[in-house]
């Protein structure tokens, strides 16, 4: 009887894996700054960032976002992405394709 109790532990343990094709990563920041600009009043801002990784055999994929809230009537949005693309190592010549793009925006500007 004791036996059998330890079949599925043993049988768990022979399985085998195999390595995923790609591998994701996220992460998020909560924060509060203090906005002080000339001729605005002073005012304080929750911010929330977020940011995702993307990693595959012959790519990286980055995306990063932060959205702020100064005033009742002001957000602001920023973000960013990244991409890369390498050729195979098996090969003589290597090459390299990379892009970037990024985007900025505002409400309740004066």
């Amino acid at each position: 009887m004791r036996r059998a109790r330890l079949t599925p532990f043993f049988l768990f343990c022979l399985t085998i894996s195999r390595p995923l094709g790609a591998q994701f990563q996220a992460s998020g920041e909560l924060g509060v700054s203090r906005v002080k600009q000339a001729a605005i009043p002073v005012s304080n801002a929750p911010t929330f960032a977020a940011t995702i990784d993307g990693i595959f055999p012959r790519a990286l994929i980055r995306t990063t976002g932060l959205i702020s809230h100064a005033d009742v009537d002001r957000w602001t949005a920023q973000g960013a992405a990244s991409a890369t693309l390498v050729g195979p190592i098996e090969h003589r010549v290597r090459w390299d394709l990379s892009g970037a793009v990024s985007g900025f925006a505002q409400t309740g500007a004066q």
